[in-house]
């Protein structure tokens, strides 16, 4: 029970919209496949209006692949956007990051295991949205998310990181790994 509480405390701190993007999840799940679609569909239409009008990369981007964004009406038709490679968005990270200002923003980042990990700032939806999709996949195998658990990631860190790191874990019950030496296995694996 203390863990479910010190969870939730934690939840409303960080994560504000992490409940209703969770219960949004929970009952999309349901949807026929046309709705999904048509969800889908809005919804990346919207990121694209949002990528165009907000960010300098992605609007030279499709000017530069004559895409007009606002001929994209089915979601088949995402296959006339322009690629993009990881190297591209550690390249030119500050031009893809809009200009929008964030209520609430956390700085992420990726773990690093090809050769170089990128940084980014995410807004709190969607970081609460990201983490209410996981919530939602551990329902599917009756897992809470205060429940104690596995983590495979990480990456060396400062002394300072590494002990802010096992304070969150702590708090979120979570133990991580990021080795697969044997010695580290069977840790994890117990």
């Amino acid at each position: 029970m203390i863990r479910k509480v010190i969870y939730t405390l934690g939840q409303n701190l960080r994560n504000s919209s992490l409940k209703s993007n969770f219960l949004f999840l929970k009952k999309s799940e349901k949807w026929s496949l046309e709705k999904l679609e048509s969800y889908q569909l809005k919804k990346l239409q919207e990121i694209l209006s949002v990528a165009y009008n907000h960010s300098e990369f992605y609007k030279n981007k499709f000017d530069e692949s004559n895409v007009n964004i606002y001929d994209i009406k089915s979601l088949e038709d995402i296959k006339s956007l322009p690629t993009i490679t990881k190297n591209d968005l550690i390249q030119f990270t500050s031009q893809i990051q809009t200009n929008l200002k964030l209520k609430k923003g956390f700085l992420a980042s990726t773990s690093g295991s090809s050769g170089e990990s990128l940084q980014f700032f995410r807004d709190e939806n969607a970081d609460s949205f990201n983490r209410a999709s996981i919530q939602r996949g551990y329902t599917w195998f009756g897992v809470n998310p205060w429940d104690r658990n596995g983590y495979f990631w990480g990456f060396n860190f400062s002394l300072t990181k590494q002990l802010k790191n096992k304070l969150l874990d702590f708090l979120q019950n979570r133990f991580r790994i990021f080795s697969y030496e044997e010695k580290s296995l069977k840790k994890y694996i117990k």
